[in-house]
């Protein structure tokens, strides 16, 4: 068996699924998901996360954005519960320092 695991790439439709071969490697099974925008979004943040070892600065420059931009975007992807409560707690104070 054979996952299919998409790019996450901006813009396109993404899919995920799997995949069972014989031993010719003649397609036996096949599923595919088409996954939602909100889906592709996670995703991509998880993927890039996973590519910078889960350093929030070097995934942030990865995404061309902050660290606390890539904090936002976490909370906004609901994954925020990944993170450390410390340091939610520290990114929550200092927005609510930087708030009019």
């Amino acid at each position: 068996m054979r996952w299919l695991v998409p790019a996450f790439a901006r813009g396109g439709v993404d899919h995920v699924g799997e995949v069972v071969a014989d031993r010719h490697g003649r397609v036996a099974y096949l599923k595919s998901l088409r996954l939602s925008p909100a889906q592709s979004r996670r995703g991509r943040l998880l993927r890039v996360l996973g590519e910078a070892g889960w350093e929030l600065d070097r995934a942030a420059l990865s995404l061309g954005t902050t660290r606390s931009g890539l904090v936002d975007r976490l909370e906004r992807a609901r994954l925020s519960h990944l993170l450390s409560p410390g340091l939610l707690a520290e990114h929550r104070a200092a927005t609510r320092r930087r708030a009019p």
